[in-house]
């Protein structure tokens, strides 16, 4: 699914959410590269929306934590939402695995390695996973 797709949803569809999800390496993944105070990206706009339209969703807390961080800057935000996601759902490895990303640009290594150890424990076959606790590993510096 494009994103020119995803903005344009036909009103039948309930669940943002798997939407959301579904956009995420186009968008989401790409936020430090496309951050504009003028216009939302689609992946803002779905974010919000899927956490409006299921509160208890961890992959819409997940997917809208990572857009305040890497489109908005706003670290607090997205650590409450990335916190609110993981409260849903502690199974969600990718909510762990974009929480320990957050930890380490805050510069709070041990958190940020524990996020990302829960994470590898969560999918130990995850390339994703793997990836990310070695750059977590890699900025702290902790290469034994």
């Amino acid at each position: 699914m494009s994103v020119p797709q995803c903005v344009n949803l036909p009103s039948r569809w309930k669940s943002y959410g798997v939407v959301t999800t579904a956009m995420e390496p186009a968008t989401l993944t790409s936020g430090f590269h496309m951050r504009s105070s003028r216009t939302p990206l689609p992946a803002a706009r779905l974010s919000t929306t899927a956490v409006m339209l299921d509160d208890r969703s961890s992959e819409a807390h997940t997917s809208l934590a990572h857009v305040k961080a890497t489109q908005d800057w706003d670290w607090a935000g997205a650590e409450r939402g990335f916190r609110r996601a993981i409260a849903l759902d502690d199974t969600d490895a990718l909510a762990h695995v974009h929480y320990s990303w957050l930890l380490i640009l805050l510069g709070r290594e041990d958190a940020a390695l524990s996020e990302a150890q829960r994470a590898r424990a969560l999918a130990p076959s995850s390339r994703l996973v793997a990836a990310a606790r070695a750059q977590t590993l890699y900025i702290a510096r902790r290469f034994d």
